[in-house]
């Protein structure tokens, strides 16, 4: 296989607006089919016909049976990861699932366990270590160039005022608010920077929007090296920037507008001599960079950086802060690799060859309109 052929389950929504531009330019990979509800009918043929996608479902049951995809690429809103990743993985495709993963850790974990079942590769969809700024960060820190870490400072900030179907202000679809949606990338960055995790503390608040979700949600978390970060998310902040800071000994760098939709990045450091920016060759877009990794790790049958286990990781520090917001206390972590080795889903069977490329799907999916959002019946 030199193509990774994808689906996408739930292309209506947030995917049609940057993950499906990435993909559609990402090496390796190809774009045959796209999903979204019966009352989107419209819009899925509108994309269809502008990127030259091939077919249009519109129901899931549809799109897994299409022995023309390797893959799949899981969109739906939040509360729907798992049963559609335990189909995808029943069907044979292989998975790319938005985060969070799933909403609690026993989901995430019978998610693991299937695609090893099936024998096949399960990634998170946390995109932004993919970033050319945030690779060049991680190769500054590896160099040692700050010195020794001492603290990290990262935000997530947007506007999002109430709507009747937006789902993720919506704690029973959503799992959470600002910290859930966006935190969780904060969180999966500064460890992919700093190292394991080991405590984090929580607090929360509705500051504008009276929604059942926090519109404001701020996080302390320590490091196994020793260092603290801090991590503010909000859905009330329409005037951002979205700043990364790395503070060590011996300099600072300081990332702006890399996460969120900006097209003109900043990356700049500050030690002795002053403060510059710091040249970035790559002006890879990071949702690209993100589905060519799995598609590598498809092709070359290996273990995707941000797998299975890593999703479920990131899934129980967010469930640590929402703990600790409701308490008031601080929650210490099981060591990283203790975590691992429960969810520990090893090295898969690679299903590249058609072992089983187009398994048949007993139930169909269909979506019906519902409030406050749409759900999905047998």
């Amino acid at each position: 296989m030199r193509t990774v052929r994808f689906g996408i389950l739930g292309a209506t929504g947030f995917a049609a607006k940057r993950p499906l531009p990435g993909l559609l330019r990402a090496r390796s990979c190809s774009v045959r089919a796209i999903h979204g509800p019966p009352e989107h009918g419209d819009l899925l043929e509108q994309l269809a016909g502008w990127h030259k996608i091939p077919r249009v479902y519109t129901t899931v049951a549809g799109l897994l049976a299409d022995c023309d995809l390797d893959a799949v690429y899981v969109a739906t809103p939040a509360y729907l990861h798992a049963e559609h990743v335990l189909l995808a993985a029943k069907a044979g495709k292989h998975v790319l699932v938005e985060k969070p993963m799933a909403l609690n850790l026993t989901d995430g974990r019978r998610m693991i366990a299937a695609c090893r079942r099936a024998g096949v590769k399960l990634q998170v969809g946390y995109m932004r270590r993919f970033h050319p700024c945030h690779a060049k960060i991680k190769e500054l820190i590896g160099r040692g160039r700050l010195g020794k870490i001492v603290e990290a400072r990262v935000q997530t900030h947007l506007w999002y005022p109430p709507a009747p179907e937006a789902w993720r202000q919506n704690p029973a679809l959503g799992g959470g608010g600002a910290m859930m949606d966006m935190g969780s990338h904060c969180l999966e960055l500064l460890e992919f920077l700093l190292g394991p995790i080991r405590w984090v503390q929580g607090f929360m608040a509705n500051v504008v929007f009276d929604y059942p979700v926090e519109d404001l949600a701020i996080a302390t978390v320590g490091f196994a090296s020793g260092a603290m970060g801090i991590i503010d998310a909000s859905f009330a902040i329409p005037h951002r920037e979205n700043v990364l800071e790395i503070y060590g000994t011996q300099a600072t760098l300081s990332a702006r507008r890399t996460a969120g939709p900006f097209a003109d990045p900043e990356l700049w450091l500050s030690d002795d001599r002053g403060a510059r920016a710091v040249p970035v060759r790559s002006h890879k877009d990071q949702y690209q960079a993100e589905f060519e990794h799995f598609a590598r790790a498809v092709i070359e049958d290996r273990t995707p950086e941000v797998d299975g286990r890593a999703g479920l990781r990131n899934l129980e520090q967010l469930l640590a802060i929402y703990r600790s917001a409701r308490n008031g206390r601080r929650v210490t972590l099981e060591p990283k690799d203790q975590t691992t080795a429960r969810a520990s889903s090893g090295r898969t069977r690679s299903n590249t060859a058609g072992a089983r490329p187009c398994l048949p799907v007993a139930t169909r999916w269909t979506l019906c309109a519902g409030s406050p959002a749409t759900k999905w019946s047998r």
